[in-house]
């Protein structure tokens, strides 16, 4: 029985890592379908958002919730994949006042927020029609 080298073989597996680790982080419909959206829709950027203890959270994808406060719907975009928001994992949040969120320097569920979007009414409604019309594609 023939063996392989330890340089073949080490070789091997850090091509076959490489190439799971790219198939990985290939964005599925979903996230193509919420950025197409962010790169068309006139969206304002916000750097505080107001809360209460009233406001809702709703997961889009493990890179986009919605937050809705008392008057406003926000599209928050995580700095990177947020996993525990999909594994309804309880993580701390880092908060520096108790009515507003800042979004360069807090966290959601022990996320950081990469960019906050102030959304209307009809854009909130379009992007949960949008996530609904994809969910489970790829």
């Amino acid at each position: 029985m023939k063996t392989r080298p330890p340089m073949l073989a080490t070789a091997g597996m850090i091509t076959t890592t490489a190439l799971l680790f790219a198939c990985s982080t290939v964005p599925t419909l979903q996230e193509e379908a919420l950025r197409d959206f962010i790169d068309v829709e006139p969206l304002e950027e916000r750097d505080k958002i107001p809360t209460s203890n009233r406001d809702k959270r709703q997961v889009l994808t493990k890179d986009y919730m919605l937050y809705e406060g008392r008057k406003e719907v926000y599209l928050i975009e995580f700095r990177s994949p947020c996993y525990s928001l999909l594994e309804d994992r309880v993580e701390p949040d880092t908060r520096w006042s108790s009515n507003q969120i800042s979004t360069r320097f807090e966290t959601i569920n022990g996320c950081h927020i990469g960019k906050a979007y102030l959304l209307t009414e009809g854009q909130a409604a379009e992007l949960k029609e949008i996530v609904a019309a994809t969910e489970g594609r790829n």
